[in-house]
């Protein structure tokens, strides 16, 4: 597969600005999806000294009982809805006529 270069960086922090860079590579998320959320920001001053910045622009916390709470409601809607729609199907369906075509 052929990748066209759009950008490089010269450092680049991926576990933290007190480790050691490494080399990484960007992609598209349509190309490669990922479940972790990565935030990219270019600086010329030193990158800790951002660290509470960029956690404000976020704005959650690592105990945030907001996100979680929603979060639990969320996936309960989302298990209801898996769970009614089908189901809801089902009830239409005359079962003697399921069992005959079987």
């Amino acid at each position: 597969m052929w990748r066209e270069i759009v950008g490089v960086a010269r450092d680049v922090k991926n576990f933290g600005v007190t480790r050691g860079s490494l080399n990484a590579m960007y992609l598209p998320y349509s190309q490669v999806a990922s479940p972790f959320m990565t935030m990219v920001m270019r600086t010329s001053v030193d990158p800790a000294s951002l660290i509470p910045t960029a956690r404000s622009v976020v704005g959650v916390s690592a105990t945030d009982p907001t996100t979680f709470g929603a979060t639990v409601v969320l996936l309960g809607v989302v298990a209801a809805a898996a769970s009614a729609i089908p189901a809801q199907r089902a009830v239409g369906v005359d079962p003697i006529t399921v069992l005959k075509d079987e």
